[in-house]
């Protein structure tokens, strides 16, 4: 990526909650891109016409992976204030949740949507009981990130338990 945009890109915060401008230029404005680079842009007095479309386009891909992904560059979920010190989910609790997930699934695939959302209700009640908080505490990004931790920590464990199961 152009020098100028690599240096714009590592200055940009990492979350929505320090993006703000940005991150409602995304959500309002999508599928048109531009509103949210020119802000990004502007914080070094850069102009879109500056670089190649294949450019502008990379910065903007890079940009919006950084703020609105759940995962840190390394690979690791994202803090916030409000959701630091969240609870993950006991083994027992990874199975209820792993066992919603597949009856969800199993629901759309028959296409019962009543059924689908009862579950999916059920769900999401469990997940933020088991975090420890308020999901009408959080953003619309945050409840996503703790929704994404706790069914992530549930799925990574059923799997290492089969894993294990079939190795035995």
């Amino acid at each position: 990526m152009n020098e100028k945009l690599e240096t714009l890109l590592e200055k940009i915060e990492d979350t929505p909650l320090q993006e703000k401008e940005i991150y409602e230029a995304i959500e309002k404005n999508h599928p048109k891109k531009s509103k949210a680079i020119k802000i990004a842009l502007g914080r070094d007095s850069l102009k879109m016409n500056d670089f190649s479309a294949i450019e502008i386009a990379e910065f903007y891909s890079k940009m919006h992976d950084k703020i609105l992904s759940y995962k840190d560059k390394d690979g690791y979920f994202k803090k916030t204030k409000n959701t630091e010190n969240i609870n993950l989910p006991s083994f027992e609790e990874t199975e209820e949740i792993t066992d919603l997930v597949q009856k969800i699934g199993n629901k759309l695939s028959h296409k019962d949507a009543s059924k689908t959302i009862k579950l999916s209700e059920k769900l999401e009640k469990m997940i933020f009981d088991i975090a420890g908080v308020n999901k009408d505490d959080l953003t619309e990004w945050e409840a996503g990130l703790v929704t994404s931790q706790i069914t992530a920590c549930s799925i990574d464990a059923s799997m290492t338990a089969l894993g294990k199961e079939l190795k035995n």
